[in-house]
């Protein structure tokens, strides 16, 4: 289940989250920075968390076919493909993450 592993759960990428101003921050499955363990709101431009990342248009395809949501947000999973379900998961979670280290973050 989902909810087994607390620290995967706070410190594995769940979301890349597209901000208004076209950056995006890389959340937990609590929706908060990673390692965040917190039931507390966190408004996402206190904290040096927002990064431009480059994401072709190719590689986004990749990383969520056709699951994109309408705000360019990007869910590395879901509760049926989490990677704490079975070893299948992790390793399509881990190429997803192969991706993401090829990817530019702006400076």
């Amino acid at each position: 289940m989902l909810n087994d592993n607390l620290f995967l759960n706070i410190c594995l990428p769940y979301i890349l989250k597209q901000q208004n101003n076209g950056t995006y921050v890389v959340l937990n499955r609590r929706y908060k920075p990673l390692g965040f363990h917190t039931n507390e709101f966190v408004d996402y431009p206190e904290y040096p968390i927002q990064h431009l990342i480059c994401l072709p248009k190719e590689v986004s395809d990749q990383l969520i076919p056709g699951k994109g949501d309408n705000s360019g947000s990007f869910y590395l999973y879901t509760d049926e493909t989490s990677p704490l379900n079975n070893a299948k998961n992790w390793i399509s979670y881990s190429d997803k993450l192969a991706l993401l280290k090829e990817q530019k973050i702006k400076t």
